[in-house]
């Protein structure tokens, strides 16, 4: 079967396998920094592009990062946990504490939630995205022997259900309450992975290392509140991969410096010249005129959030007007 054939058939069996939702929320924290508020944007205008009738995007963060994001995003006020001395400003945490912290309890309306990072994009096929039980996608930090184990240690020495689902992405859907459940586990196992195994120091990549204890948190709290949730293709799909976002319901920027790449956006590295022949039926062009068009919004902020055609920085000290 063809690669196309496959995504094809995989998300039509997400689809058909199913039940129906409540109304849905995708959920993320922004903090108050610049590139993450763009990122915010791009997510927000994704969203508004899929045009999801069932589907809410609900935003946490402290009031002057929510006020630069438009009134169409559900806006939840509230401080970053990781400012509190204990956290060792470890900035990762908000994305799961935000979930069960001030004002969280919001999210009770909803009967499924995407809890997701803002460096991502929806597409329309979110519309047919309606997986049967807890779904993540996939994660890159559990490289080695030596990061298994200790995972493995800490959910039996907690007295926790592990039954080995690995790298889980930091993207995860499911019933609302579930949801929930796995990201108050999750913070708490955080801090505890922060205090015990790296109070001296920082680690290693792509061994054992200090900047991904939350998703060393996320496998162990997924095993345990979901023992029988699957990774999925569908979710947290690289910004670079070559797919149609026909087939792509939820799309992730990694690190990396290929076409669509989050760090060479932020540095105004995309020339006029990467704008000709985009195709936006595929996943890096999509992601690239979607992250353009929400440079836009950032003029846009407390003006009535009035349309209009963004700009793309040729070079800091030169900026051209590019259309569609």
């Amino acid at each position: 079967m063809s690669d196309k054939k496959t995504a094809v058939a995989v998300l039509a069996s997400n689809s058909a396998q199913g039940p129906t939702a409540g109304r849905r929320a995708v959920v993320c924290f922004v903090e108050d920094r610049p590139g993450l508020v763009q990122q915010a944007l791009w997510l927000r205008r994704s969203w508004v592009f899929a045009a999801s009738a069932d589907t809410d995007l609900v935003m946490f963060g402290p009031p002057d990062a929510l006020d630069q994001l438009p009134d169409d995003v559900v806006k939840i006020v509230q401080r970053p946990v990781a400012d509190e001395p204990q956290w060792q400003d470890y900035r990762f945490v908000n994305s799961l504490a935000c979930l069960n912290a001030a004002g969280s309890d919001a999210l009770d309306r909803y009967s499924h939630l995407l809890r997701t990072d803002v460096d991502t994009f929806l597409t329309p096929a979110w519309n047919e995205f309606r997986p049967l039980g807890f779904t993540c996608g996939h994660g890159g930090y559990s490289n080695t022997d030596i990061v298994r184990r200790r995972i493995e240690a800490i959910s039996a020495g907690r007295g926790l259900t592990y039954p080995g689902l690995r790298n889980v992405g930091s993207t995860w859907y499911g019933p609302t309450k579930l949801v929930r459940e796995a990201s108050a586990l999750a913070e708490t196992l955080t801090l505890h992975i922060l205090k015990e195994h790296f109070a001296s120091g920082p680690g290693v990549w792509p061994c054992w290392y200090r900047g991904v204890a939350s998703m060393y948190a996320g496998e162990i709290a997924v095993n345990h509140c979901a023992p029988e949730a699957i990774k999925t293709d569908l979710l947290d799909v690289p910004s670079t991969s070559p797919l149609p976002i026909e087939h792509v319901p939820h799309i992730h920027c990694w690190h990396t410096s290929e076409k669509f790449s989050k760090f060479v956006f932020a540095d105004c590295g995309y020339t006029v010249a990467d704008f000709v022949g985009l195709d936006r039926r595929l996943v890096p062009d999509y992601c690239l005129a979607t992250a353009q068009l929400s440079l836009a919004d950032r003029f846009h902020a407390k003006r009535g959030w009035r349309g209009g055609r963004g700009y793309v920085g040729v070079r800091k000290s030169k900026e051209r007007k590019v259309s569609f």
